[in-house]
């Protein structure tokens, strides 16, 4: 992915090189586990103490510059949690006896 610009300040913050590389560093990492941009921001500020409106400006600048990447990204991020979800399914017992195979008719135990 193509660097931040650290200098550049956005709704009249500036934030140090410094502190942008970080989150730009740690950014990277949340990717790499499938996170969303706001479970980013939630994470660096719980574990990192990084201000979550540095952390929406530096992926904002990142998405900006790879298009394509993070299109892509999310389909991923979209069919992980779609798998998830049919796993959280799956692993429910199947219902398909509490339902009358015709309508209106009880089933026979």
């Amino acid at each position: 992915m193509a660097a931040t610009d650290p200098k550049r300040s956005t709704e009249g913050n500036t934030y140090p090189e410094k502190q942008v590389d970080r989150a730009h560093h740690l950014i990277e990492k949340c990717i790499d586990q499938y996170m969303d941009r706001d479970e980013t921001a939630h994470r660096l500020e719980i574990q990192f103490r990084i201000n979550p409106h540095l952390t929406r400006i530096v992926w904002d600048r990142l998405e900006e510059d790879n298009q394509e990447f993070f299109q892509n990204y999310y389909t991923r991020l979209a069919l992980k949690r779609l798998i998830a979800r049919i796993n959280e399914l799956l692993e429910q017992p199947p219902r398909a006896m509490d339902f009358p195979l015709v309508p209106g008719k009880a089933l026979i135990v």
